[in-house]
Parts: structure tokens; sequence; C-alpha cells
């Protein structure tokens, strides 16, 4: 795998150690407890990004499996990765997003499955990037709504920063359900 890619895997696993980590300090009681009624609980949280990034792995490794049976070459040393500042704007809790429908979380998936869900698509997008090794995965696309296109090493980078972002929403949810206790 390019060093680039162990690099970027390298911060999405860390984060979403934390993640769990984050997850495991609400007991499990408060896991699905909003606290204020138009605001997301821990248990949404976590499954709206085990849905986000179903999503994001999904159409990757599609456009992964089309690059490769298009006659993908070979790969860059030095392929273009997400940049420090959009990655802070990902991470950027001091505007409120809405997420689109798809999105949403239902509420009926607890923090353990959605976690589950979290580590499956992980492994899933290694796979498909150690099926494509030395290919050019840095010329392979998607575009995002609102970050624009983004090659295979950004989008890992995008979610390890999505993971960032909604790691911090469920430890603010964790001193609110908390404080007082």
């Amino acid at each position: 795998m390019h060093p680039h890619f162990e690099a970027a895997f390298g911060r999405l696993d860390s984060v979403t150690r934390d993640l769990h980590a984050a997850a495991a300090s609400v007991p499990a009681p408060l896991r699905s407890r909003k606290p204020a009624p138009e605001r997301w609980c821990v248990d949404e949280v976590l499954e709206h990004v085990g849905i986000v990034e179903q999503i994001f792995v999904t159409r990757l490794i599609t456009n992964i499996e089309t690059a490769k049976a298009a006659g993908l070459g070979s790969e860059v040393d030095a392929p273009v990765m997400l940049s420090e500042e959009l990655g802070v704007v990902v991470e950027d809790r001091s505007t409120r997003r809405t997420a689109p429908e798809p999105a949403r979380p239902t509420g009926t998936v607890d923090s353990a499955t959605a976690l589950q869900s979290i580590e499956a698509c992980h492994a899933q997008l290694r796979e498909a990037i150690a099926s494509a090794d030395g290919l050019a995965l840095s010329s392979v696309t998607h575009d995002h709504r609102f970050f624009g296109t983004l090659n295979v090493y950004q989008w890992v980078d995008l979610m390890a920063g999505h993971e960032r972002r909604h790691l911090a929403q469920v430890r603010e949810i964790a001193m609110e359900l908390t404080r007082g206790d």
C-alpha cells in the first residue's frame, strides 16, 4: 500500500479508536438520550457516521473498480492529499450543517452496531485499495457536494475529518448528559 495511504489510514484508525472511547465514556443507558429535542443522541451520531461512510465507501469502490477495468495506470510518487485548509473546514463545528436525508439517522441503531458498521466500511475500503496497489488511485475521483472533486487519498482523510467532527460532537453530548451525575 502506498505510504500516503498508510498514513491516511493511520489517521483514520486513530480517530476511530477515539470515537470508540468517547462512546464508551457515555453510560449505555444514556447513549440513546438526546441532550436537547432538536439534537442527536450518541447512538444517532454514530449511526450517521456509519451511514455516511457506507455511502462514501460504496461510491469509492465502484469508482476504483471502474478505473481498474478501464486500465488504470501506475500511481505517482506524491499524490495530492487533502489540504490542511479543507481539513479544518471539515472538522469545524462552529458552523452547524444539516445532513441530507439519506445520511440522517433513523434512531434504530445502537452505538455498538454503528461502530461495527464503521469498522466494516474501513475494512471494505482497505481491501479495495489493496486490490489496486500501485495503481493511480490519485486519479480516481468522486465529487463531494460541499468539498468538490476529491481523489481516493483525499476521501480517506475526509472520512477521518468527518469522524473527528463527530467525535467532538459525541464528547459534547457526553459532557452535557453526565454533567451533575
